[in-house]
Order: C-alpha cells, then sequence, then structure tokens
C-alpha cells in the first residue's frame, strides 16, 4: 500500500486528478453493518463523510521518501496509473 501511495504523491496533484468520474460508488452494508464502497471512486469520493474518517488523516500524514520520488519522477511522464485498493 505504501508503494501505490508513493506512486500517488508522486505522480499526481491534486490538481490534476479528474473532478468526476462516470462510475457510480455504491455503498453496501458488510456482514459486521458497516457501510462500504464499492467500484471505482474519484478523489472527491474519498473526502465524502463515509471515507473521509480514514482517508484524510493518512492522506495528509502520508510521508514520502523525496529520493524515491525525484528517481521514479523522469520515468513516470507519459505514463498513466491505476491505484488499486483496499481498505
Amino acid at each position: 500500500m505504501g508503494v501505490a501511495m508513493l506512486v500517488m504523491v508522486a505522480s499526481c496533484h491534486q490538481a490534476i486528478i479528474p473532478i468526476e468520474t462516470p462510475f457510480v460508488n455504491p455503498a453496501y452494508i458488510n456482514e459486521s453493518g458497516q457501510e462500504i464502497l464499492a467500484g471505482h471512486a474519484a478523489y472527491q469520493t474519498l473526502e465524502q463523510p463515509l471515507a473521509k474518517s480514514w482517508f484524510t488523516p493518512s492522506y495528509n500524514n502520508y510521508v514520502y521518501d523525496q529520493t524515491v520520488v525525484t528517481e521514479l519522477k523522469p520515468l513516470l511522464k507519459g505514463k498513466s496509473i491505476e491505484i488499486f485498493l483496499g481498505s
């Protein structure tokens, strides 16, 4: 998960993340009674109440290795990255 977050931080800036996604993020109640999201999610989806409590602190407190970012950045030009995660 740390590598995915590093790549996201290194290659994406909030200003270039799509504002809208054509996908609907259905919420489900799991076996423990917790509401969970499923499907594709835009950054803004993670800022909504359902995910905000865990996503925002993790995003704001993430510390990346600047040396690795410097090494990866030129390798990512012209690349598109999809990030898959679970919580």
